[in-house]
């Protein structure tokens, strides 16, 4: 079970880190079609549940994002859930079968010591480390929605 916790408006908005992986790890992402409508999903769940989606990385059996709350409300759980259940359905559409996630996810607040330029410097060095491409820029499978 995941302790999430809401947005307080008296204290700095923070900024999570969150890494969903596909379904029994299989290797489906890295789809002109799929990241589309991920990134799309990712906007209209945001708006809905009250996130702010910042930069994302999409690698073949994980996508990994930063986001913060937009309002004291904001419920991490509930924009996850919603979102998953947004994209699985959408990646049916696509001839997808079956389970698109993994039930659970992990989030985390950015430490006092991390910034978030570094963090996605370090996070965008992934498809490089795994052979995917040589270098971040060449990656396609990556954006931002929002600045944060």
């Amino acid at each position: 079970m995941n302790f999430l916790p809401k947005h307080n408006s008296e204290t700095p908005r923070e900024i999570y880190l969150v890494a969903i992986d596909t379904f029994r790890r299989a290797q489906v992402l890295c789809d002109d079609h799929l990241h589309r409508r991920l990134a799309e999903t990712f906007r209209e769940s945001a708006d809905q549940h009250g996130w702010l989606v910042g930069k994302y990385l999409v690698m073949p059996d994980r996508i990994t994002f930063f986001c913060a709350p937009a309002s004291p409300e904001s419920d991490l759980s509930r924009f996850v859930t919603h979102w998953k259940s947004l994209t699985t359905r959408k990646s049916w559409e696509l001839g997808h079968k079956g389970a698109l996630w993994e039930p659970e996810f992990s989030h985390r607040a950015l430490r006092d010591d991390e910034t978030y330029d570094d963090k996605w410097e370090e996070l965008r060095s992934q498809p490089v480390a795994a052979n995917l491409c040589e270098s971040p820029d060449e990656w396609k499978y990556q954006g931002e929605l929002e600045e944060l």
